[in-house]
């Protein structure tokens, strides 16, 4: 079975009355893209989910929710550098 979008609205609104909430379908998305771009998701994969045009959409909306880069960025590069330089004690080692 498939409501059409007034009928899943006047459903969705009753749940949510049930659970005592105020919440739109609109809030419930938005939502969703705050908690999924504030845990490290791909800002690219959010924007796809949320049906985005375009992923500026997504960025000039929720762009500033993404984890720092550039902390990320200089943890990736040390485990990088870092088994990099265990290889090559092993190599000589060897």
């Amino acid at each position: 079975m498939t409501c059409g979008d007034a009928d899943c609205s006047t459903a969705f609104r009753k749940v949510i009355k049930t659970f005592g909430c105020d919440w739109s379908p609109h809030d419930l998305r938005h939502w969703f893209a705050s908690m999924a771009l504030g845990s490290g998701l791909s800002l690219l994969d959010v924007s796809r989910w949320l049906g985005h045009e375009s992923i500026d959409e997504t960025a000039d909306t929720y762009g500033h929710l993404t984890p720092d880069s550039t902390g990320r960025a200089i943890t990736v590069m040390d485990v990088a550098i870092t088994r990099h330089r265990a290889d090559l004690v092993l190599i000589m080692a060897a």
